[in-house]
């Protein structure tokens, strides 16, 4: 069984208890969006945090993470952090491939050209995704 689900919140710092908690209750496998600096991997209890956010000495706002539960990060075939609002991996589940993006979307009030930039982004990932497996996206404020 796979489990998905997605948490959108503003500060991912005062909350890690809290979505700590969410996910060991709830058994799931991944979610997406935080507020982490830089781009990289960090633990989180029984979980590894894939993230891609603003540059260290910028003001946290924009970035985005999928969670995977720890016992499947050998499965992971690929991380590729794109932006602050993209960040995809390939895992293999069995004889599944599983491409999984991570997005969150500019906001309706934003400039239309970082609009437009997100979105030709995301294309891009979908397109260079292997066409042999299946493709989850998930996003927020879209």
């Amino acid at each position: 069984m796979l489990r998905i689900a997605t948490w959108n919140i503003k500060s991912f710092n005062t909350r890690e208890e809290e979505l700590t908690k969410e996910l060991t209750e709830g058994r799931l496998m991944r979610s997406s969006r935080n507020e982490k600096k830089g781009k990289g991997q960090t633990l989180l209890d029984n979980y590894i945090m894939i993230y891609s956010g603003v540059p260290k000495e910028t003001r946290a706002k924009e970035e985005v993470a999928i969670l995977v539960q720890k016992i499947l990060t050998t499965q992971i075939e690929e991380c590729k952090y794109v932006s602050e609002k993209n960040v995809a991996i390939r895992i293999r589940l069995g004889e599944e491939l599983v491409n999984i993006i991570g997005i969150y979307a500019p906001e309706n009030n934003r400039e239309e050209n970082i609009r437009e930039r997100f979105f030709e982004d995301l294309q891009i990932t979908i397109n260079d995704m292997p066409s042999n497996g299946c493709m989850i996206i998930l996003g927020g404020d879209l």
